[in-house]
């Protein structure tokens, strides 16, 4: 069971998968199928006061030519991609239970997108 899990029109279920150091993994489907994982500076540990928070995202490719970016990323648990880019999240409320909105990049800047997400609770 992960720890927190969100709905989002834009991109379905986003589950919180783990915490590697300062940063949290979140992760959820693409329409292509392939995972995206969304690392979240500074959350873990942090149900009280969450505000605005940065990261980055990638979806795992094997190497260069099935990427989309010029050059790769490494991730905080090790994961290569050319597929990846920048967000900014922000939180609905400081505390758990709380939805986001993270604007996302491409790359090294590129297009925005956005993504916004409500908490899945249990009723």
């Amino acid at each position: 069971m992960a720890d927190e899990v969100w709905t989002s029109r834009e991109v379905g279920r986003i589950v919180w998968e783990t915490d590697v150091n300062d940063t949290s993994v979140f992760a959820y489907q693409a329409p292509t199928g392939r995972t995206v994982k969304m690392y979240v500076e500074g959350l873990p540990g942090n149900i009280e006061n969450r505000r605005v928070m940065t990261g980055y995202w990638l979806v795992r490719t094997d190497g260069p030519a099935a990427g989309q970016c010029s050059a790769g990323l490494t991730a905080v648990d090790g994961t290569t991609s050319y597929t990846w880019g920048r967000f900014e999240m922000r939180w609905q409320q400081r505390a758990f239970p709380s939805g986001w909105t993270a604007r996302m990049t491409e790359c090294f800047a590129g297009p925005v997108t956005t993504i916004r997400a409500h908490p899945y609770t249990a009723d």
